[in-house]
């Protein structure tokens, strides 16, 4: 949308500063058909994010909901994190 959308949308953008979260501790998840916010989006933010475990599946928006894959993902994200943590 140019300079100025840019602009406006930089002080919401997680692309304007560096990930200060631990590597091992990103985890990004996408759906490959989402048009609210694409994979193309997902994509940009993974790398800015230096590449830490992805999944995708094959819905929409909020198709994650009903996705075994994202849950699995996500559950072993948390127990990963998790006894990271507590070691």
């Amino acid at each position: 949308l140019g300079p100025a959308a840019d602009d406006a949308h930089r002080v919401v953008s997680p692309l304007a500063l560096p990930c200060r979260v631990p590597f091992d501790r990103r985890f990004v998840f996408a759906g490959l058909a989402d048009r609210m916010s694409t994979f193309g989006q997902a994509r940009r933010l993974w790398m800015h994010w230096e590449r830490p475990a992805l999944a995708t599946y094959t819905g929409g928006h909020v198709g994650f909901f009903w996705s075994a894959e994202v849950k699995r993902f996500v559950d072993d994200a948390l127990s990963a994190s998790y006894q990271r943590r507590a070691a």
